[in-house]
């Protein structure tokens, strides 16, 4: 599936729901042993928020649709809820974070270290 397709909420929901059926029948398939497994909603890019403002209130409109607070931390807007190792989160990273992040990483690739070299 393309990135840009738009993902069906039912059609989702079913294929959890088909994905928990797999994995309870079919105890000898793996699961994750040392990580959660979380799906996270950007609010910039994936609700009908046009600017910062409009992305943090979806953020905080989320939080309280799960019963859950927003956490706020260098620019990034966040809130989960967690059903053991399964988890749901919406977040939101500020237009002025991500700026700050793309001059600070702008040089990475002009940039080496001794020992980097076959690494």
């Amino acid at each position: 599936m393309s990135p840009v397709q738009r993902i069906d909420r039912r059609e989702l929901i079913n294929g959890l729901r088909a994905l928990a059926a797999l994995l309870d029948t079919n105890p000898q398939v793996p699961v994750p042993r040392y990580s959660d497994t979380t799906m996270s909603i950007y609010t910039r890019y994936e609700t009908g928020a046009t600017n910062d403002g409009e992305a943090i209130a979806e953020v905080h409109r989320i939080a309280a649709l799960l019963g859950t607070t927003v956490t706020v931390n260098d620019g990034h807007h966040f809130t989960r809820v967690s059903f053991g190792p399964v988890g749901y989160e919406a977040r939101m990273i500020t237009r002025e974070r991500m700026t700050l992040h793309a001059a600070r990483t702008s040089y990475c690739d002009v940039i080496s270290l001794d020992g980097d070299e076959g690494a």
